[in-house]
């Protein structure tokens, strides 16, 4: 693959961290997301490669796709890409604190409540926008 080939792999990267986690990767994680998928050789055909063209060109139905596909095709190639570049974020030590628990107070809670119901309203979301994709 040559550097060409390896920007749109660099543009995943940044879509699925800020998805993840809200912030652009630092260079170190892209880099290893496109060894990682240069490796894996992940291969997207027919409707997922429809789909993920879709997810990247609109990262704001990523989340709602991926919940979807959690539910309804949770061992697909799209979610393995999500899953590769969310290893790479919860190993990374700029990023790992992200993933570790937090002390909880009270209000904290709600927020709690509040993630999951966004959470069942993306998938509700994402259902819908697989029977058209």
């Amino acid at each position: 693959m040559s550097p060409q080939d390896a920007s749109p792999l660099r543009q995943e990267a940044v879509t699925l961290s800020r998805y993840l986690i809200g912030r652009e990767p630092d260079e170190h994680c892209v880099h290893l997301y496109v060894s990682a998928m240069r490796h894996l050789e992940i291969v997207l055909q027919g409707r997922e490669s429809r789909m993920w063209d879709f997810m990247m060109r609109n990262p704001w139905v990523v989340p709602a796709m991926d919940a979807a596909l959690a539910i309804r095709q949770p061992h697909s190639n799209i979610r393995r890409k999500i899953f590769t570049m969310l290893a790479i974020l919860e190993a990374s030590p700029k990023h790992a604190p992200l993933f570790l628990p937090a002390k909880q107070i009270g209000w904290r809670r709600i927020t709690v409540v509040f993630a999951g119901i966004r959470a069942v309203v993306a998938a509700v979301l994402g259902c819908i926008l697989l029977l058209f994709l």
